[in-house]
């Protein structure tokens, strides 16, 4: 049996854990900027709530590159604030469970 050359995955987990943790990898490679535009449309086209991965990159990318450190501790609030943090930690973690639990049915 051949492998498939895709893996699915949960687009709002996956837009989650990418946001919060400030990684963007999933299943052993990193995200190219072409896979977070498609994930930021998935999550628009199916109304799954206001996580923007390419929103958070942008974000991140502004904080590393300002010019004064004022300028990067506001990005990085602004960076911070955009994770949702304290919102979103319990429900992925929640989520995360959930979907270990389906997976191991698998196994």
């Amino acid at each position: 049996m051949r492998s498939a050359p895709h893996r699915l995955v949960d687009g709002k987990f996956l837009a989650m854990t990418c946001i919060v943790s400030g990684r963007f990898a999933a299943c052993g490679r990193d995200l190219q900027p072409s896979d977070i535009s498609a994930l930021d449309d998935y999550i628009h086209r199916c109304k799954l709530g206001p996580y923007r991965p390419g929103r958070a990159v942008a974000l991140a990318q502004q904080a590393s590159s300002s010019p004064t450190s004022e300028q990067r501790e506001s990005a990085a609030k602004a960076r911070h604030a955009h994770a949702y943090g304290s919102h979103a930690l319990p429900n992925l973690r929640a989520h995360e469970v959930l979907l270990h639990t389906k997976m191991s049915c698998f196994a």
